[in-house]
């Protein structure tokens, strides 16, 4: 049942019941419908209508919602879809983030070939990203230095110590140049393998060492490397040190040569300070020494008298009588020839002699002066001096030299 003015249908709540009215009126109702169908029939016709341009209005309106909510669907279908391409993009990135920082990591700690496999697997996911280039490129520079050193190693193994120092030196010129933290442990390794060529030529070098001097001038390279193979080699060079350095101070003990002795000894201590038997020859060499001194200083004792007494005899006694002959000569003086040596420690000359001729009972007969001949004599060497009397006819007398003089070279 539909209402006559509006058109709505309109719900009986019971048999013949109408809404809003009583069951009078409602009875009413339903006989002047029944008694006028024309009218229904205008109404019912209205009410379709009515129906028509709602469900007309109505779709209209529907059709305007869905052009309007058409471009926001359309925006949030495409911002669902850019937000899930950023989401698997932000994926990627982060992939290849951690990838990166382990290789990284792998690098500094010198695990190159780790390294360039994590930079090659983030180089898989972005081909494009520039640092993983770059630390790829520098990894793999590391590798061949790595490579190198290797080699440079095997090369001091077999005591090929020219061809290692050159390619030592090369490779230290090309690192040089990198200041990257990645070469930070081929830095070491090379300061390593640098150490360790420089031991192993003092230990083929130290075969050849034989006296202390050498022995200490190589203890002052290797003294302040590092290492077990630095500190096996000091070991064996002190030790021989100490055995030389006793050796040596023996033989120079013998030639009296006390302070270098001791000096030997002493480099030999400074290495092992507690070694018996050379803290034993050190006190046998002091003991030595002074001695040595004590005697050296009668000598000199001994020696400033014996030159007191030269220069006395020198200056005193340079001349001695070695025998006087007497005879006459032809006309029956006595002429007198002199045999004199200089006894003195230096050459004389001009030498003059006084003398005095004597009688048997001791009466002066005459006295006299004569020049020694050569006028330069050498110390030992033989001189003689020739007088005649006029006044003394005979050969029995005596003659006594009463004075010498003479001048000193």
């Amino acid at each position: 049942m539909y209402c006559n003015q509006c058109g709505r249908r309109l719900e009986l709540q019971g048999e013949g019941d109408w809404p809003g009215l009583g069951m009078e009126e409602a009875a009413a109702s339903a006989e002047s419908v029944a008694a006028a169908p024309a009218v229904y029939r205008g109404l019912e016709a209205e009410r379709k209508r009515g129906e028509r341009t709602k469900r007309s209005r109505t779709e209209e309106r529907g059709g305007r919602l869905a052009a309007a909510l058409l471009p926001v669907i359309v925006l949030f279908l495409s911002a669902g879809g850019v937000f899930a391409y950023y989401i698997y993009e932000s994926g990627i990135n982060n992939d290849v983030r951690q990838l990166h920082v382990k290789a990284q990591q792998e690098g500094l700690d010198g695990h190159y070939q780790e390294a360039l496999r994590l930079l090659e697997l983030a180089s898989a996911k972005r081909p494009e990203y520039g640092a993983l280039l770059d630390d790829a490129a520098a990894v793999r520079e590391a590798i061949k230095a790595e490579e190198e050193l290797r080699a440079v190693n095997g090369l001091i193994g077999k005591r090929s110590f020219g061809d290692a120092q050159l390619r030592l030196e090369q490779l230290r010129s090309k690192l040089h140049l990198r200041s990257e933290p990645l070469f930070g442990k081929l830095n070491e390794q090379l300061e390593t393998a640098s150490v360790s060529l420089a031991v192993e030529q003092a230990a083929v070098q130290l075969e050849s060492l034989h006296t202390l001097d050498e022995l200490v001038a190589k203890w002052q390279e290797v003294k302040g490397m590092t290492g077990e193979q630095a500190e096996r080699l000091q070991a064996k060079l002190s030790e021989k040190i100490v055995t030389v350095s006793g050796e040596e101070a023996s033989r120079l003990l013998e030639k009296k040569r006390f302070s270098d002795a001791i000096a030997a000894v002493e480099a030999g201590l400074e290495r092992d300070p507690g070694n018996k038997a050379l803290t034993s020859l050190k006190q046998q060499i002091a003991v030595a020494k002074e001695k040595f001194e004590e005697a050296e200083q009668r000598r000199i004792e001994d020696a400033m008298q014996m030159a007191a007494a030269e220069d006395l005899r020198n200056h005193t006694a340079a001349v001695e009588v070695e025998r006087i002959e007497r005879k006459l000569d032809d006309e029956g003086r006595l002429s007198l020839t002199g045999h004199l040596v200089n006894a003195a420690t230096r050459p004389i000359y001009t030498v003059k002699i006084r003398f005095t001729v004597y009688s048997a009972e001791g009466d002066t007969l005459a006295t006299g002066e004569a020049d020694a001949t050569p006028n330069y004599v050498e110390p030992g060497e033989a001189m003689t001096f020739k007088w005649t009397s006029e006044k003394v006819k005979r050969t029995d007398v005596e003659v006594v030299v009463d004075h010498a003089t003479w001048y000193l070279d």
